[in-house]
């Protein structure tokens, strides 16, 4: 159940988030506002020192906690409300709070989506509306957040962040608010992977239409979820092309393409962690789910094993792919010493041959300088010699590697016959 439809449901298949994939992985993470750093970017720079940038950028030491501060670079605000029930649906874009007020006394299901950061002072009067914490405020409009679940009078905060896939790996904070009156949604900019929920409640499938407010923040979340399997099929689709790569011609390059997987591998799961301990923190101690809810978030729960095994499965992978690089490149490296040394072990008596010969004692002088150098057949002597010096060093050189190479297959033998055993 991999789509963010919830288990037992007879619906349509889930779609996938509503971005065309490239190539993700060789650029590779958590995305921030005004800067969107890329995992590309962040595996060059570190990803911790651009988040603890971040921080410092928007938090000066001693300032005023619950401050309502966003970055300028941000997109401006939408909202949209859908509201719903088994009979009825409405979906409205709204300009004004005042708008908003009309949707919240009514006792069907209110979801109040914001896209976009920058109208803080619309933000305070929708936090205003809804009696919404200042520091859940301030963590909204910072999209640096950890994924984690609060409790706020009455009211449970769950942070969490959605994979995107447009340009390459990135990841935005949603902030989802479950209160009395509706589930209120923040996120940064347009564009988002729950659209399989907005379709499931326009065409009424499944249970969602039937369920209360905290069914829809389980459905939410479970979709935000699942948006994480294409990334992690596109990361190993690219480990595939890496190994048949590698088979046909291992390079440093290669190691490098392995290296920043596996940079992006560890930066998903630093993602993901969180999330599992929010999930269960919502599973342990809430009592805005119902216990109906609670069984579904198991089911979350279980996607998010999922999801972090599949990562660190793949992590594996590429560090195995890596050491296996490294031992193809050692082994051609060994391959040509291998045959060098051949080589070296020819040329090594021929050359003392040459050089015995090439010294020059005049046999004029005496009968013991070299006589063998008048001597009418004295070149063919020496050639002959060279020819079946270079003939006994090879056969001796054969003859050491059938004999190493049947020793092996006799440890290779006895070593079945000891495991038979």
């Amino acid at each position: 159940m991999n789509g963010s439809e919830a288990p037992g449901e007879n619906n349509s298949p889930s779609q996938p988030p509503a971005t065309s994939p490239a190539d993700t992985v060789s650029s590779e993470a958590q995305g921030h506002v005004g800067s969107r750093t890329s995992p590309s970017e962040s595996a060059e720079t570190g990803w911790v020192s651009q988040q603890l940038a971040d921080v410092a950028r928007r938090h000066r030491p001693g300032s005023v906690p619950g401050q309502v501060v966003s970055d300028p670079s941000t997109l401006p605000v939408r909202i949209r409300i859908i509201q719903y029930d088994q009979h009825t649906l409405e979906e409205v874009d709204i300009t004004s709070t005042d708008e908003i007020r009309k949707f919240c006394d009514r006792p069907e299901v209110t979801w109040v989506n914001v896209d976009g950061l920058r109208d803080t002072h619309l933000i305070s009067e929708i936090g205003e509306i809804f009696g919404i914490h200042r520091l859940v405020l301030e963590d909204i409009v910072n999209p640096h957040q950890r994924a984690k679940v609060e409790t706020f009078e009455g009211q449970t905060v769950i942070v969490a962040r959605m994979p995107e896939l447009s340009h390459g790996f990135d990841t935005e904070q949603i902030s989802m608010v479950l209160c009395d009156q509706a589930v209120i949604t923040f996120q940064e900019r347009r564009g988002d992977c729950l659209d399989p929920v907005r379709n499931r409640i326009r065409s009424r499938l499944g249970r969602i239409c039937s369920q209360d407010q905290d069914y829809l923040v389980y459905a939410l979340l479970d979709a935000i979820i699942d948006a994480y399997f294409p990334v992690l099929s596109k990361i190993g689709e690219r480990l595939d092309r890496v190994e048949r790569q590698m088979v046909q011609e291992p390079s440093v390059d290669v190691v490098a393409i392995l290296q920043r997987i596996r940079s992006l591998l560890f930066v998903i799961r630093g993602i993901l962690e969180p999330h599992q301990i929010a999930v269960a923190h919502l599973l342990r101690s809430n009592s805005q789910f119902s216990d109906d809810t609670r069984i579904y978030l198991r089911d979350c729960a279980d996607h998010l094993n999922q999801v972090l095994h599949a990562c660190e499965t793949s992590r594996e992978l590429a560090a195995d792919l890596r050491d296996y690089c490294f031992a193809e490149l050692s082994f051609n490296q060994n391959e040509t010493m291998k045959t060098l040394t051949v080589m070296a072990s020819v040329f090594i008596p021929l050359s003392f041959i040459a050089g015995f010969y090439g010294m020059n004692f005049d046999p004029a002088v005496s009968s013991w300088n070299m006589p063998e150098t008048r001597w009418r057949y004295g070149y063919a002597f020496a050639i002959t010699l060279m020819v079946a010096v270079a003939t006994l060093t090879l056969g001796g050189l054969r003859w050491l590697a059938i004999s190493r190479r049947k020793a092996r297959k006799r440890r290779f033998r006895k070593s079945q016959q000891l495991l038979s055993e």
